[in-house]
């Protein structure tokens, strides 16, 4: 992929309070500091990372953005808050080929309720919806994950039902949940998504394929 494509598809992004960097392999001895307790993972189907130099090569092959298949198109950022060089943790989407997006979060327990994840995530997805024209986002939650499905709710997503579930699968405690793009006006989330009751903790459940931590 050309640097062209990739700073339009994965540029810096800001929030009030946020700067989210585009993932670099230079990232990974922080995040690994950030993101390596295993109490992150209690609701994600995969442990911490094993080690600093396992992230390191893990961000190298994700700062290709695209599956080896060129059917994903993987995005991630590292989030600091503004004057601050210490990760916060990251957001990611894996964009598929025709508009719909997997998206995630994961959170170091320290920014934990203060709405950091409300914040970072509607950055992205006014990213994907206003600039990549993303046509849907969709997020795999554990059920008992219910601030991470609190979070969700704010956000503007709900439930699948019905047609909605086909070609998904679901483990018995899994729920998937669907934000649709706006139809006319830029995705714009309500206040309390980005402050709110805050009540979103650090961990986003299986919410994505492909790219990530």
């Amino acid at each position: 992929m050309s640097p062209g494509r990739t700073a339009r598809l994965n540029p810096p992004l800001h929030g009030p309070r946020l700067h989210l960097a585009p993932m670099r392999a230079q990232h990974a001895g922080a995040m690994f500091d950030a993101i390596g307790d295993p109490a992150l993972y209690a609701y994600i189907d995969h442990g911490p990372p094993a080690s600093a130099e396992w992230l390191r090569e893990r961000y190298r092959k994700l700062e290709s953005r695209a599956s080896a298949d060129g059917s994903e198109t993987w995005l991630n950022w590292v989030l600091f808050a503004h004057e601050s060089p210490q990760p916060l943790g990251c957001v990611q989407a894996s964009l598929l080929a025709d508009g719909r997006a997997w998206v995630a979060y994961l959170l170091a327990r320290s920014a934990w309720g203060r709405g950091y994840a409300g914040e970072a995530m509607a950055a992205m997805l006014t990213h994907l919806f206003g600039t990549l024209g993303a046509r849907q986002a969709m997020a795999m939650v554990e059920q008992a994950n219910l601030r991470s499905i609190a979070l969700l709710q704010r956000l503007g997503f709900t439930p699948a039902q019905g047609d909605a579930l086909q070609g998904h699968e679901l483990t018995a405690t899994e729920a998937l949940w669907l934000l649709p793009a706006p139809l006319r006006a830029p995705f714009a989330p309500a206040a309390r998504a980005l402050h709110g009751d805050r009540a979103g903790d650090g961990r986003a459940g299986r919410a994505r394929r492909g790219g990530g931590t």
